[in-house]
């Protein structure tokens, strides 16, 4: 890999769209899969003659679609799956349970709200290894010491697509700054001699000791482009 410092300024970071088939899990594969699974899994119980879960399913599906090799997410219809149902001391419909990595044993329910967004949000605050930290102006230096990414952003919260690209190269350090944080984004422009653009996607790579501007896209398969051979 080489020794890279990448400077995404990005003010809109689309999130990931692809076709997503909901995986499934049942009385025969239930342990095995999850026991198997290098990443946190979130199950959904439910049955096909209940509202909620009928109601609920469609942002499940985009959470889980969102989601994708991040967490996993699943679905156990319990009227055919009753053993595994009752070893999870599901009593009602539907229940959302939360499993560490390697485990069939929950270690949490999800009580949150019942939509893509909250189920989404409480994967990326709670389940997720944070591989994407705040950045300020005294960590800028540390970042420019080997291989990272600078995202400045439009909202407070890291975006999802951020996530995904930390976790496709877990060797590039990666850092969030929100375009309010003023004095950090000064210090990225006066450091690589490049000024974030307001309002606009601006991308500063720093790959063979010089800084430069990345003009294409800022989607996912874009970007995953860019960085392989990269980084």
């Amino acid at each position: 890999m080489k020794a890279a410092s990448v400077f995404l300024c990005v003010a809109i970071l689309v999130s990931c769209a692809y076709s997503y088939n909901l995986k499934s899990l049942s009385d025969g594969n239930f342990s095995t899969k999850l026991r198997a699974s290098p990443r946190p899994s979130i199950v959904f119980f439910g049955a096909h003659w209940c509202g909620h879960c009928k109601n609920f399913k469609p942002a499940y599906i985009n959470a889980a679609e969102k989601l994708d090799g991040l967490v996993d997410l699943y679905y156990i219809e319990c009227t055919r799956n009753e053993r595994t149902c009752q070893s999870q001391a599901v009593q009602g419909y539907p229940t959302i349970k939360v499993f560490n990595a390697g485990t069939d044993k929950s270690h949490a329910p999800y009580n949150g709200q019942r939509d893509a967004r909250s189920v989404v949000q409480y994967a990326l605050d709670r389940l997720i290894t944070q591989r994407v930290v705040p950045l300020t102006v005294a960590k800028l230096d540390a970042f420019l010491d080997g291989p990272a990414v600078v995202v400045v952003g439009k909202v407070d919260r890291t975006p999802i697509l951020l996530h995904h690209l930390a976790a496709t190269y877990p060797g590039v350090t990666w850092g969030y700054v929100n375009p309010g944080r003023g004095e950090v984004v000064a210090a990225v422009g006066e450091k690589t001699g490049i000024v974030p653009a307001t309002g606009e996607t601006t991308i500063i790579t720093h790959l063979d000791g010089g800084f430069e501007k990345y003009e294409g896209p800022t989607g996912k398969a874009a970007l995953v482009k860019y960085f392989e051979g990269r980084v």
